[in-house]
């Protein structure tokens, strides 16, 4: 079971893993020499599940050493009916010990603090890198360029959003009092709400970066926000507005966290 669920995720090779349990207790006794204890608990080590007793303390002295794992095996016999007792149970262990630094891991020793959290892991492993999409509208539309960048954390089900965008030509916006909705750009599968639109709010500032609030085009200090909606099918439909004479150029931006489900 547990192999399999490592292997689908990813979590191969030879890292340790710790399944639950296992907190390491690091107390100082003297100079450069630590206590090191071991909550009980299981990892995960080349393949094989292993059972951690609670343990220590463990001396190591930080200046030549450091705190590895002890991978043990203690084999158990039975009594037969006729009179034999073979090893039949194998009971693997793993408990802490000082080598030196720079030691290499091996099928019975490995360095502790190379070990990993599952949990950690599969967040690492389900959260990749920012993607980008290329923003680039009509000169008619508001001539909105930038960037929307975006990635998806699948544990959480949740999708993370920036959006970096400038409207060049906002004198071609619709004028007010109410603000109309331009698609800028439209979302990957898998990185919408199929079953329904989701909206939010970003921000508006002046070209200059002060942030200033915009004035709209019947001159009302006002504007400081955009309703952004994402659409069912993925468009990424932005409210925007003409805004007052002199304001020839104004910032989109923000980031949100919007959850999937």
């Amino acid at each position: 079971m547990f192999a399999a669920m490592f292997a689908a995720n990813g979590l191969t090779g030879n890292t340790p893993y710790i399944i639950y349990g296992c907190a390491i207790t690091r107390t100082l006794v003297t100079g450069t020499q630590y206590n090191y204890s071991i909550a009980a608990g299981w990892m995960w080590y080349e393949g094989n599940a292993i059972r951690v007793p609670a343990s220590g303390p463990v001396l190591v002295d930080e200046s030549v050493n450091a705190c590895y794992s002890l991978i043990t095996t203690t084999a158990t016999p039975l009594t037969f009916n006729n009179g034999s007792t073979p090893n039949v149970v194998e009971d693997v262990t793993i408990s802490l010990q000082a080598q030196p630094i720079g030691t290499a891991n091996s099928s019975d020793a490995f360095l502790m603090s190379e070990a990993v959290s599952v949990g950690v892991a599969l967040g690492q492993a389900y959260r990749p890198g920012w993607a980008t999409l290329a923003v680039a509208t009509a000169s008619g539309v508001g001539g909105v360029t930038g960037s929307i960048y975006y990635k998806k954390d699948t544990i959480a089900n949740t999708l993370l959003l920036r959006f970096s965008l400038t409207v060049n030509d906002p004198y071609n916006l619709v004028a007010a009092p109410a603000a109309t909705a331009y698609v800028i750009q439209t979302m990957p599968a898998g990185f919408y709400n199929s079953g329904h639109d989701i909206d939010f709010i970003i921000g508006v500032g002046a070209q200059d970066g002060s942030n200033n609030t915009v004035k709209d085009d019947a001159g009302v200090s006002w504007i400081r926000q955009a309703q952004v909606a994402i659409s069912n099918t993925g468009d990424i439909n932005i409210f925007l507005m003409k805004p007052a004479v002199g304001c020839t150029v104004y910032n989109v931006y923000g980031m949100v966290v919007l959850p999937l489900d």
